[in-house]
């Protein structure tokens, strides 16, 4: 697609003095701890919260978003107070400049860098999803067990329909029967998956998908039985108090009824928002999730790294993530060829040595699933450890 991005370019916030990663539909971040990745992602995040009005007059480091905090906070020491950050699709190339005036103070209230030269106008920009209804973001602490969930409000959430905690899920889902959410190109993803569980699992899904029709609610909770075996939700909505409330069943004999989603700890409850955000956005859209293994039995993050590459077919979905199984069903599905090898772009971003600059080293995976290098600190602790027994 012309409007997928193929390239970011980040100079001058906070570690990344200067890194440019090569971008397609699936998209891997990983590294250690503090090395950059959830910097990258939040160069995305800024420029779609800095849209105001139809128009980028600066970068706007506090929104609903991320929470930046101040000009020092985001400045790379060596960035001479500018920051640069560039779009390119197969299109067109957008680099967006920002300058904090010198006559400021770095240490001062300023939140906000102002545009370089150029007010962006978004009749230049409407073609890029990042700033389209056609975006999903999912924080790493995304909506814990309740006992009852907000509904929505009036106003669309920046984060997409979900909410950035992914809060408006149970709403989304109870909603679904009546509004009946019907999930974009039906017919291939019913195809991919029911291949997928059948081929990895022995799951026969075929006929269970086709009967949904394609509502996302009840795709939902066979994805979700799949990832993790046995489990599924019920989600309703009462108006009366503006709420929603989520219950899980983990019986396949149905001897029990449904228990609150107090009663079942929390990887249930932080993996829906993954699939549903997944199965909501139609073709050429954006997903970012971080961590989507948490709290998850090695199994099922597999499995939700299997999904995901699965739906990033006709998407450009964004992870970043600590786990090796969510690599490696990423991995299963490109040696079962649900997934070109070129359209997994794996970035490993390296601890700053100096302790201010971060380095990216990309990894490329071929036709069969094998990463063509494997460097030191890219999910190599188990051997680390073994050899040390």
């Amino acid at each position: 697609m012309n409007n997928f991005i193929n390239r970011i370019e980040v100079q001058g916030y906070k570690c990344l003095l200067n890194e440019s990663l090569s971008i397609s539909n699936l998209n891997l971040f990983v590294g250690s701890n503090a090395s950059g990745k959830s910097s990258f992602l939040q160069c995305i995040l800024l420029l779609r919260q800095s849209l105001r009005s139809n128009r980028i007059h600066a970068l706007h480091m506090s929104g609903p978003l991320f929470e930046g905090g101040l000009a020092s906070d985001i400045l790379h020491p060596e960035c001479n107070r500018k920051i640069n950050l560039s779009i390119k699709t197969g299109v067109s190339n957008f680099t967006f400049e920002f300058e904090l005036d010198k006559s400021s103070d770095e240490g001062s209230s300023v939140r906000v860098l102002p545009a370089k030269e150029n007010i962006y106008d978004f009749s230049d920009l409407w073609h890029l999803e990042i700033f389209t209804s056609n975006f999903l973001y999912l924080n790493a602490e995304r909506a814990s067990p309740k006992v009852r969930y907000s509904l929505p409000t009036v106003e669309a959430h920046l984060a997409g329909a979900l909410g950035i905690h992914g809060e408006y899920t149970t709403a989304f889902l109870a909603d679904a029967s009546i509004k009946e959410h019907l999930v974009d190109n039906f017919d291939a993803i019913c195809a991919s998956l029911s291949s997928a569980a059948l081929k990895f699992d022995g799951l026969n899904l075929e006929s269970d998908l086709k009967n949904t029709g394609g509502r996302i609610d009840l795709i939902s909770n066979i994805i979700l039985s799949w990832l993790i075996p046995g489990a599924k939700f019920k989600a309703d909505k009462i108006n009366d108090i503006d709420s929603s409330t989520l219950s899980f069943l983990r019986d396949n004999e149905n001897t029990k009824t449904s228990v609150r989603a107090t009663h079942i700890g929390f990887g249930l409850t932080y993996l829906l928002p993954v699939i549903v955000g997944a199965l909501l956005l139609k073709g050429g859209g954006i997903l970012i999730v971080e961590n989507p293994e948490a709290h998850l039995h090695p199994f099922s993050q597999s499995r939700i790294g299997l999904f995901l590459a699965l739906m990033s077919t006709n998407k450009q979905i964004f992870i970043e993530t600590h786990s090796d199984h969510v690599v490696n069903g990423i991995r299963l599905a490109v040696s079962a060829q649900y997934l070109e090898g070129n359209k997994l772009k794996t970035h490993f971003f390296k601890k700053p040595i100096d302790g201010t600059t971060a380095s990216t080293e990309f990894i490329e995976c071929d036709k069969d699933g094998y990463m063509d290098h494997w460097p030191e600190g890219f999910f190599d602790q188990i051997e680390s450890d073994l050899a040390k027994l």
